[in-house]
């Protein structure tokens, strides 16, 4: 049976051709293909079947056998029978091109016998990039086999891809991808090379083609374990057995384990395994045909024990494994296609969004069209830092980080309870009437400072006043205290704000110029000088103007008097206890007296004399004291 025989081909001509040129431009990057990938270690007889399925010769010598992917496109027609060899590179030295394309390699061979020269001469080009195309077709064939043995020890294998397609009268429609042999004795940096290779070509959408030699145990076959790393239910995999005629007759254990993997019995895969017999190196040195293979196959079946007597006798021969191909391929595209059609035109509507939005064609002196730009930019941005009202952004975003700024200088405030150790503690007060409410929001007011407290810091501050004083420096070390973490509060807002206004600004530079790549790098990198150099001016303006809140000083003496009544008589009412403030018994009336040890009011400035420093009570509203 030839392959042009076969259902498949009339079903799949235009659909392969489609998608061996969707191949061709690198589309298996962006959508799953249908595909046969052939599989096995070295010396598994993978390229004799390979041979089998395309009727050409491929390399078999040490130094030039398959070491690159090799992709066989086979398309029937009425045209005598011709060979065009191709080289796609899809990968550079370490990563995928963005970029791929398939370069013809010689001219179109109208002789078989030239087709194993010309793959080795295609393949030598693959693994050594920088000699030219021109110079390895010219070449001697022994300057060839050279530069094959110099690229063993430099690149012994390679991701990028021979093509091969053949036509001809007696071919029918079939793709497939025969991958370099799995080696076991070499370097691991190798032997993870040719894995990476195979694992990447038989994932998703492929069925995969495993050449298992019966000269070897299946236990010790790598590739039918990679096969089932990725086709775990044995769906996708079908196995061929090559070199049955390599086992004796007296090999009774040995064919009785392959006859049980044939017929199902041991390691099954859902579509089973095919054997297969090639011509060996007598055959090919007679230079036997191809339909002489088939005859002598045929024949070799019908007569060798224990293969004449199967269950199964559709399971061996290169016909009915080409068969068996062939239908799973069709069923394999007739379940994708839909899927196929769906990528591609996902991967086109996406293609035309991005083309939608190159803009027009200057008309003007790119000179002049630039300085548009950045005026337009320049002036945009002065109109977002103004709050325009369409883009309130960076307005909307400070404001909140400005807030939060507040909210944490307001938790600062120290949390004075007007009652003595022992008492019934009276409410905090955080807050005077009529105030805003952004101190509520204060998760955990300060570590409570009672009358107690504050009798006792004041007797430590003690040095050489009058009666009745309270001294300056117990009220400033009192202030500092609470100073303690303004200025990080300072930076963490400034930080806030200047992240924002970097943001607006990178997003209006990708928006604005967008379609001038450099110009874009450009002008971020001017943009972050620039903010670099006002961020460290306005730092500096920030901490003198902290410098200045520092210090415990007011020329807003109204507002401090004005302040300091309004906190007297709120922790009055809270001493007397006034139930608007507390709901527990009255405290004890403290006795006042002279001595600021014995009457702790005086520090809060119930003293008229006590005109010191801030005078009155400035920490509950810091502000009093830095107005």
């Amino acid at each position: 049976m030839s392959l042009g025989s076969s259902n498949y081909a009339s079903r799949t001509k235009d659909l392969l051709g489609l998608v061996n040129q969707l191949r061709a431009v690198g589309a298996q990057s962006d959508v799953d293909l249908p595909r046969i990938v052939v599989i096995g270690n070295q010396s598994a007889g993978k390229s004799s079947v390979v041979e089998a399925i395309s009727g050409i010769t491929v390399p078999r010598d040490a130094g030039t056998c398959t070491r690159v992917p090799m992709e066989i496109r086979v398309s029937s027609s009425e045209t005598p029978w011709q060979c065009r060899i191709s080289i796609r590179r899809e990968y550079g030295k370490s990563q995928r091109l963005d970029t791929i394309q398939e370069t013809p390699f010689g001219e179109t061979i109208t002789d078989k016998s030239r087709v194993e020269e010309m793959l080795k001469r295609a393949q030598v080009a693959v693994l050594n990039p920088v000699i030219p195309h021109s110079k390895v077709l010219s070449a001697s064939l022994q300057e060839v086999v050279d530069w094959g043995d110099q690229s063993v020890k430099t690149t012994p294998f390679s991701r990028n891809i021979v093509c091969v397609d053949l036509e001809g009268p007696d071919l029918t429609d079939l793709s497939f991808i025969d991958l370099p042999g799995i080696v076991a004795n070499a370097d691991n940096e190798i032997v993870q090379l040719v894995e990476d290779i195979v694992t990447d070509h038989i994932r998703g959408n492929c069925i995969i083609l495993v050449a298992l030699p019966m000269t070897d145990d299946v236990e010790n076959q790598k590739a039918l374990k990679l096969a089932r790393t990725y086709d775990a239910q044995g769906n996708r995999t079908i196995g061929v057995l090559t070199k049955p005629d390599m086992l004796t007759g007296g090999a009774t254990k040995s064919l009785s384990l392959w006859l049980d993997v044939i017929e199902g019995r041991r390691y099954p895969l859902s579509h089973g395994y095919f054997c297969t017999k090639q011509p060996d190196d007598r055959d090919r040195s007679e230079n036997v045909t191809s339909a002489q293979a088939r005859t002598k196959e045929k024949e070799f079946f019908r007569s060798t024990s224990p293969w004449r007597t199967s269950i199964r006798p559709d399971h061996f021969g290169t016909e009915h494994l080409v068969r068996k191909l062939s239908t799973l391929l069709v069923s394999v595209i007739d379940e994708t296609l839909p899927k196929i059609r769906q990528d591609a035109s996902d991967a086109l509507a996406a293609c035309r969004k991005d083309l939608s939005r190159i803009p027009d064609q200057l008309d003007e002196d790119p000179a002049t069209h630039m300085l548009k730009l950045i005026t337009d930019f320049a002036g945009e941005i002065s109109s977002i830092v103004k709050g325009r009202s369409d883009a309130s952004d960076l307005i909307q975003q400070n404001r909140a980080a400005y807030r939060q700024y507040k909210i944490a200088i307001r938790a600062t405030a120290p949390n004075f309870i007007p009652s003595l150790k022992g008492e019934h503690q009276a409410a905090s007060i955080l807050t005077l009437d009529g105030e805003d409410d952004d101190l509520s929001l204060v998760q955990t007011p300060g570590e409570k400072f009672d009358l107690s407290d504050m009798k006792r810091h004041i007797s430590k501050s003690i040095t050489r006043e009058l009666p009745g004083n309270v001294p300056f420096d117990a009220k400033t070390a009192l202030i500092f205290k609470f100073q303690d973490t303004w200025k990080a509060s300072m930076l963490e807002c400034f930080e806030k704000v200047q992240n924002h206004t970097v943001k607006i600004l990178y997003d209006y530079v990708d928006n604005e110029f967008s379609r001038f790549f450099l110009l874009n790098g450009h002008m971020k990198t001017f943009l972050n000088e620039l903010c670099t150099k006002h961020a460290a001016d306005c730092l500096k303006l920030l901490e003198q103007i902290l410098e200045t809140e520092m210090s415990p000083f007011t020329q807003n003496t109204h507002y401090l008097e004005d302040c300091t009544d309004k906190w007297l008589a709120k922790y009055k009412d809270a001493r007397a206890g006034k139930k608007s403030l507390n709901n527990g018994p009255p405290a004890k009336k403290l006795k006042e007296d002279n001595n600021g040890n014995s009457n702790p009011f005086v520090f809060f400035g119930a003293n008229g004399n006590n005109h010191g420093g801030t005078g009155g009570f400035p920490f509950r509203r810091l502000d009093c004291a830095h107005a």
